[in-house]
């Protein structure tokens, strides 16, 4: 049976060994000294030589020359890898080169044996050298058992433990030994090894194809020799080319990498879950696919900053073959980094990273990476801090889509007006149907003759009235003026030529009694209209946030800002101060200018937010959060609000049952129930 590839081409020297030259140059001055030390612990990732390099110290402290007239009577730095000690190192049955396989001889009474046959002699060569692979997976009574030895060995004895997880040996064991970190090779390194193999062997394979196999190698030579070998297997004689590795090691091409990205930069979630279909139509492995995208964003992420570092494209070059970057895609990399934000990018790289530590959980991979992506198209859709963090740098910088609606066939619906906008987002937030007061009112104006003004019902309760406020923007204060030409006050209907409305009610037989509408029956039998269809619950944050700006479109600063970061600012202050996220979690905020007045529903709570160390605490949060520091000012809810805000009684004495009932229904939203 022929020998695989990556026994048959492991290194025979010190200078075979590709990409640890801090290790093997090392040794070699170790030897040629004699001040070979008496063990070694050899630490890093698959494929990266620690096995080889071991056997090679080996050959190196055992050679015995190549024939009887070039003897080698010590050892030497460059073994001859012919004598009899050579070849038997390297078909690892030489008996004084013991290999232990760690994993599978963990236990106290395997090290008690190896224990007992190292006082041995050596019997062919000049040292015993024991190779101890995977040495982390001794339990804790065998590295107890190993210590005495480790540490006063015979003179003819040395130790090399090589390990994927240094951290997992103890530090007495660590103390008693050399240690060498083993590198991971380039990405160039490992594409020079497969070209020299490729070429020994006669296949036939072209350069991308070679990158892309050292590529997926990451940094493990015997993965890269293995995945070549599998290559030349199933292709034959064919030239191997990019494509056919791709398909062969389930890799994502680059090209579908590119517009995933360009999609999530388009902010088009519809486009990101069809894309997770065409994936599974092509039978895509999705933690493979999430894999190869978090490799793309690294790149990108890279450029992003390499791009800050020089202009300069041969030093960008440069840069980037020191940092694995493919120069091929330099051009199409840097347009990507343009295009994304170091925010936006940062969150993608998190949220794939969550991704897959809830795959390896269980969870569905296709659920996952599809959540990723809307998420990231779409942060509005996500209630955590960060993605309310993008949502605020996305209304500040102008860049929220309009909302898609049938209505428009799917395309981004016109802008409205800041109040309609306003007053839509904040249904949409309240989670129920407007309040029946305002189609009542706008039915009884238009039905009113001659222009007169409408009869105006009892005003809504104050629980929705403070849901209102809450949600959209502060009512300008009235002046004099606005307050004389402002109708009458409620239950008391205006007078038809405009005069002020007498301070009783007209007796039963006056005929003003049966002149004037009644305010109820007119709301209730006046149509409804229907309400403008409210935008998508998607979008109806940003509208609302975007009703608050000021003038012209441009963001708003100072308290307005504030004011509209406030939900971001409790989250924040929630994990600052418990004290004071319960002291001003229900509080209303407004503007005065460039004060900000924070509402405050009890004295216990305005007491407790205006403690000077509390005061402080908020005003450092909201300079964290907005950049702002406006002037804060905390009062009394009963006493910041307006005439209109507060409590009203309206008298209902006069009205009959069915009359109350119209009342009631309108006010609450209610329906008769049927007799059954």
């Amino acid at each position: 049976m022929e020998l695989s590839l990556y026994r048959k081409y492991r290194p025979q020297t010190f200078a075979e060994i590709v990409g640890q030259d801090h290790v093997s140059r090392t040794l070699q001055n170790a030897v040629r000294s004699g001040a070979v030390a008496h063990a070694y612990i050899f630490a890093g990732s698959r494929g990266t030589g620690k096995t080889s390099l071991a056997k090679i110290l080996a050959m190196a402290l055992n050679c015995t020359g190549p024939d009887a007239e070039h003897p080698v009577t010590e050892p030497t730095v460059t073994p001859c890898g012919v004598c009899e000690n050579c070849r038997a190192v390297a078909a690892s049955t030489a008996l004084d080169v013991i290999e232990m396989d760690a994993a599978s001889n963990r236990g106290i009474d395997d090290i008690r044996e190896l224990r007992d046959k190292v006082g041995y002699a050596p019997v062919q060569g000049r040292y015993k050298v024991y190779i101890v692979d995977e040495a982390h997976m001794l339990t804790k009574e065998a590295f107890n058992a190993l210590l005495k030895t480790l540490e006063e060995p015979p003179p003819h004895v040395v130790f090399v433990l090589a390990t994927t997880e240094a951290h997992k040996i103890p530090a007495t064991i660590l103390s008693r030994c050399q240690r060498f970190d083993f590198r991971r090779p380039r990405v160039h390194d490992i594409a020079m090894l497969i070209s020299q193999i490729a070429a020994s062997e006669h296949i036939v394979i072209d350069e991308a194809a070679v990158l892309e196999i050292s590529r997926h190698a990451e940094g493990g030579f015997r993965d890269a020799i293995g995945t070549l070998e599998k290559l030349s297997t199933f292709f034959g004689e064919t030239p191997i080319t990019s494509r056919e590795v791709l398909d062969v090691l389930g890799v994502i091409g680059s090209d579908l990498l590119f517009e995933i990205i360009d999609i999530v930069i388009e902010r088009d979630p519809a486009g990101a879950l069809l894309f997770v279909q065409r994936l599974a139509e092509h039978g895509t492995s999705y933690p493979q696919f999430i894999h190869d995208l978090l490799h793309r964003l690294r790149e990108v992420f890279l450029v992003q900053y390499l791009d800050n570092v020089s202009d300069d494209p041969a030093t960008l070059q440069a840069l980037s073959l020191n940092l694995e970057i493919d120069e091929q895609l330099l051009d199409r990399l840097a347009q990507q980094a343009h295009q994304l934000s170091g925010r936006e990018l940062l969150r993608l790289i998190e949220l794939l990273g969550a991704a897959q530590t809830e795959i390896r959980g269980g969870l569905d991979p296709r659920l996952q990476l599809e959540m990723v992506l809307v998420k990231a198209a779409r942060p509005e859709v996500d209630h955590s801090p960060d993605a309310l963090e993008e949502r605020l740098r996305r209304l500040e910088s102008g860049s929220v889509p309009f909302p898609r609606t049938p209505a428009t066939g799917g395309r981004p619906a016109p802008p409205q007006p800041a109040g309609q906008r306003a007053t839509q987002a904040s249904r949409a937030l309240a989670g129920g149907s407007p309040p029946a007061v305002a189609p009542a009112v706008g039915a009884a104006a238009s039905a009113t003759p001659d222009g007169a003004p409408p009869p105006l019902p009892k005003p809504a309760s104050s629980a929705a009235r403070g849901a209102a406020t809450s949600l959209t923007a502060d009512p300008a204060p009235a002046t004099n003026e606005s307050r004389g030409a402002t109708a009458s006050p409620p239950d008391e209907p205006a007078a038809p030529d405009g005069s002020d409305a007498p301070d009783d009610p007209p007796a039963p037989g006056d005929p003003a009694a049966t002149e004037s509408p009644d305010p109820v029956e007119t709301a209730a039998a006046a149509p409804v209209p229907t309400p403008a269809a409210a935008p998508p619950a998607a979008d109806a944050d940003a509208y609302a946030d975007d009703a608050s700006s000021t003038g012209g479109g441009e963001p708003e600063v100072g308290a307005a800002r504030v004011k509209r970061a406030w939900q971001l600012i409790l989250q924040q202050t929630e994990g600052q101060s418990v004290g004071l996220y319960a002291a001003i979690r229900d509080a209303h905020v407004r503007t005065d200018g460039e004060r900000l007045v924070v509402a405050l529903p009890s004295s216990l709570a305005l007491g407790k937010a205006s403690a000077p160390d509390n005061r402080e605490l908020l005003l450092a949060i909201i300079a964290r959060t907005t950049g702002d520091t406006p002037d804060i000012q905390f009062v009394h809810e009963r006493a910041a609000a307006t005439p209109a805000e507060r409590p009203q009684t309206v008298p209902d004495a006069g009205l009959t049952i069915a009359q109350r009932i119209a009342l009631a229904k309108r006010e609450l939203d209610a329906s008769d129930l049927p007799d059954e």
